[in-house]
This record gives structure tokens, sequence and C-alpha cells, in this order.
């Protein structure tokens, strides 16, 4: 709607019709500086994110032994999938701690 149909239906006279305006437009600037804050924030926070995860992604293909992975997926009893479920989960972790430590530098 525009703004001076909305200030004649509303009997705002010229001067609180141009105040009004005027408030509109610095709050519009306000809301875009805003808008354009938060869109860098998000944009920094998935770049540290991706690269986190890139980094991640990398670790586990370079750790996994694939010998566990087969006695892991393949082993019948419980007790040896455990053994190398919590072998891979530890070397993961510690990956993962690593390029935590990595990212944050």
């Amino acid at each position: 709607m525009d703004m001076d149909i909305c200030f004649k239906e509303t009997g705002m006279d010229a001067t609180a019709a141009m105040l009004n305006r005027k408030a509109v437009e610095a709050i519009n600037r306000v809301a875009e500086a805003i808008a354009e804050m938060v869109k860098l924030a998000i944009d920094s926070t998935v770049n540290v994110i991706t690269k986190w995860w890139n980094a991640v992604l990398k670790a586990y293909a370079v750790a996994v032994h694939p010998k566990w992975w087969h006695y892991y997926t393949h082993t019948k009893k419980k007790r040896t999938r455990k053994k190398y479920h919590d072998r891979i989960c530890r070397e993961l972790l510690l990956l993962i701690a690593e390029c935590r430590r990595d990212c944050i530098e």
C-alpha cells in the first residue's frame, strides 16, 4: 500500500506523515543492517562447520582400519563386536578432538 494513501486514510497531517515516513525509512535501514550482520554470522558459522566436517570425514577415511570395520560388522560374538566397535569409536574421537583443535587454531 502506498504511504501517502495510508496517511490520508488515517487523517494525519503532512508533518506527522513526513515524520512517520522518516521513521519507517530509519527502521528499514536498521533492519537491513541487522539482516546483513546475521547473514555474515551465518556464513562464517557455515564455513567453520564445513571445514570441521570435511576434516572429520577425512579422518574417518584414514583412521578406520578396514580390518576393524570388517570384524565389527561380521563377527558373531557380541564381545568381539564390542571390542572393535570401541576401538573404532576411540580412534574417531581422538581424530575429532585433533580436528577440532586444528579448526579452532
